[in-house]
């Protein structure tokens, strides 16, 4: 869905819902990354749109 923000699609989102073993939405378990002393520096939105901006400009 970031994806849709930060490139300003106005696309609708169609779920294949013929496929059994796929979910709308998937959950990560981020509970290892305690042990590393780890926390994320960038939000998602502006990764996502780093990211988005990374590519246009190296493809």
């Amino acid at each position: 869905m970031e994806f849709f923000i930060v490139s300003s699609h106005e696309k609708e989102i169609v779920w294949d819902t013929t496929k059994s073993n796929e979910t709308p939405m998937k959950l990560l378990d981020i509970g290892k990354l305690g042990g590393l002393e780890w926390n994320s520096q960038t939000e998602l939105e502006e990764g996502v749109r780093k990211s988005y901006e990374w590519y246009l400009g190296n493809n």
